[in-house]
Parts: C-alpha cells; structure tokens; sequence
C-alpha cells in the first residue's frame, strides 16, 4: 500500500475471555482460518511467563497479537492526588508493558489513563492532565525502552471523563509529547461522543 502502511484485521478475545489460555486454541485456530490476521489479547491479571505462553501459541497458529488492558480499581487511578496511588498507576502500567512484550506484541492499548467507570462529579480538572502527564511520560519511558506502544482510548461518557473525543484525546497526547504514547480510534465509543465520526478520524 502508498507508504508501506499495511491494514490488518484482528479480533478483540474480550468477546469471549478476559484471561486467553491453551483452552481457547481451538477458538484461535478457527479465527485463523476465517481469515483474521491476529487477535487483541486481554492483560488483566496473571504474569508476564503467562503472556509468553499465550505468544509461543499464537506463533504456532500463525496470528499476529496487540493486547489490551483497562485501569480496574481507584488504588492505581493515573489522576489521583495520592503520590502512593500514582506511584501505583506507575507500577501497574508498567507490568501492563511486561505482559505486552513477553506476549510478543508491540502495542497495548485501551483508557489506560484512569480507573475506568470512577468518577469525580465534574469535568477533568488542569491538575489532573498534570497527573496523568506525570504518569505517562514514566511508562513511556519504560515502555520506549521495551519496544512497546501505549495507545490510550478516547472512550463514552458513561465509562470515563477524562477524555471522550478524539479531539479531547489528542490535545493531551500531544501535549504530553511522548513517542511511546499514542492515541486509538474506537468507533464505538466515537458513534456515542462524535457529532462527525468520520471527521474526528480524518482530523
């Protein structure tokens, strides 16, 4: 294709798991064979030796992997005051990375950027870019060194509040400035937030 870009078709395992295992090779095998070029595996729980395994598997069926991750509980919220709780976002994220690297993909993506369905009453406030600025541009670091992309997800209303457009997200993004932070379109969430869905892409 004109500059070498590529699309490939994948499918999200979160219709069916959150936690993929050898009990779901048949299932691979057979999104394999209908065509897809890979899958988008959940990290959200067990270690990185669990993702590697998931990885030699999809290896030998032949699929490409992203995986895709969300922050469960406001003991690790990106935008807290806590440092602790911030420290803790840090930390999660990062063994969000390892998972992502020992799994064999070079992207993770989802509203990696506070506890999802947590919310303060009111709109995302200055010193909540702040912290989360604090905090992305730590595992940015780490994930830049492990060959890893970070690709947050402007997500609904219902679900978040730190950033429900396109608009929203990229502004952020490109304020924190950090190449192993990027942004991912979900046009789901984007048939709910966007007046122009189409528009909101191509921008």
């Amino acid at each position: 294709m004109p500059g070498g870009r590529v699309v490939k078709i994948g499918f999200c395992m979160l219709l069916w798991t959150t936690s993929v295992g050898e009990e779901h090779k048949a299932l691979l095998a057979d999104i394999k064979k209908t065509g897809y070029d890979g899958v988008e595996i959940p990290v959200f729980d067990g270690s990185p030796d669990d993702y590697a395994a998931i990885g030699k598997m999809l290896d030998t069926l032949g699929l490409g992997r992203t995986a895709i991750s969300v922050v469960p509980t406001p003991e690790k919220n990106p935008l807290s005051e806590d440092p602790a709780t911030r420290q803790a976002a840090v930390d999660y994220l990062k063994w969000c990375v390892d998972c992502t690297a020992a799994l064999g993909a070079d992207a993770i993506g989802g509203p990696l950027h506070q506890t999802l369905g947590h919310f303060s009453g009111a709109g995302t406030t200055a010193a909540e870019f702040d912290r989360a600025r604090e905090v992305h541009a730590k595992v940015g670091d780490y994930a830049l060194s492990n060959g890893v992309m970070i690709a947050l997800e402007a997500i609904n209303r219902f679900e978040s509040y730190f950033a429900n457009t396109m608009d929203d997200l990229c502004a952020y993004t490109a304020s924190l400035n950090h190449p192993a932070i990027k942004t991912m379109y979900d046009t789901f969430h984007a048939n709910l937030e966007e007046r122009d869905p189409v528009g909101a892409f191509t921008r």
